[in-house]
């Protein structure tokens, strides 16, 4: 599944394990005309989408030390982050805490290392 999404987008895909979510699948998906993949899983009874993309030339980092942008819409939360010219977001029902915990458990695997939630610029 890695090798077949990271041969269809310009960045390098990795499939992350987060605690507690049990990962479903994968699809390709665009926004702003930029393609992306989104990765499905099921985290605490509900379905949470993990977006992935090139970061586009409108983004504004959120002001420090915030490094999460969040929002609601339609009952649906949204926890989302900017790293290493990528724009990450997660998008569920869970409450917004769960989220952050996802998002703060992916970046900092990132940031460690010992676990690339691998999405790297080609």
């Amino acid at each position: 599944m890695q090798q077949w999404l990271s041969g269809r987008v310009p960045f390098a895909v990795h499939i992350p394990v987060m605690p507690d979510a049990a990962f479903e699948g994968a699809r390709l998906c665009y926004l702003d005309g930029r393609r992306g993949v989104v990765l499905r899983y099921q985290v605490d009874g509900d379905e949470v989408s993990y977006y992935v993309m090139l970061a586009g030339p409108s983004y504004a980092p959120p002001p420090a030390p915030e490094r999460f942008l969040r929002g609601a819409e339609s009952g649906y939360q949204v926890v989302a982050w900017h790293d290493a010219g990528l724009t990450h977001a997660l998008v569920g029902k869970l409450p917004e805490a769960r989220l952050l915990q996802l998002a703060r458990f992916c970046v900092d695997r990132q940031a460690a290392g010992s676990d690339p939630v691998g999405f790297c610029p080609r």
